[in-house]
């Protein structure tokens, strides 16, 4: 039979809507067990969300594997006349700042979930989302997408004001961890 550590990560699959027959079925009858998980890779899967099992990252493993896709959105961004101020800013241009803020809010982590219903790599609550066309939280580029927007919507808010570029960047940084009310009302 199987032990509770090899059960578990399927438990996970019945919270993401599978029905209990087939788990209780799963469970009982562990010689059918192979058969059935092969069918569900094969069919039921693919049709799922992709966040069947988050992965925590390093800071190390994130750049790796998620730089490339900070760098390809900062690039397009930069592109546009409306965030000409940021082609300057070495802060920002580098994509250091977004991967940072991505390894602190969810530690790579595609399929996380805030408290406050936070969801995604860059922990985008559901507001912030559909301002950045975020359709699927999930989806690891458009998360990426959507988040590095907002954070130069915020640097750039900030270097607006007259505030230099290196003290902008702090205040971009805590305005999209707590929200930008509350910074501006500090």
């Amino acid at each position: 039979f199987y032990s509770f550590e090899e059960v578990r990560p399927r438990l996970r699959i019945w919270r993401r809507g599978l029905s209990a027959f087939f788990l209780g079925a799963a469970l009982t009858f562990p010689y059918q067990t192979g058969y059935a998980l092969k069918r569900f890779k094969e069919i039921v899967a693919p049709k799922l969300s992709p966040c069947i099992q988050g992965k925590k990252l390093s800071l190390e493993q994130i750049v790796k594997e998620h730089g490339p896709i900070h760098k390809k959105v900062i690039e397009n961004l930069l592109k546009e006349d409306k965030y000409r101020r940021l082609r300057d800013n070495p802060y920002f241009r580098t994509a250091y700042v977004t991967v940072a803020i991505e390894s602190v809010e969810s530690s790579g982590d595609r399929c996380a979930v805030g408290v406050y219903g936070e969801k995604g790599a860059m922990q985008l609550i559901a507001r912030t989302a559909s301002l950045y066309n975020v359709k699927e939280p999930f989806d690891l580029e458009q998360n990426i997408e959507g988040g590095v927007r907002y954070f130069a919507d915020l640097l750039v808010t900030y270097l607006n004001r007259g505030i230099a570029p290196s003290e902008a960047v702090k205040f971009a940084i805590a305005a999209y961890n707590t929200g930008q009310d509350n910074v501006d009302w500090a």
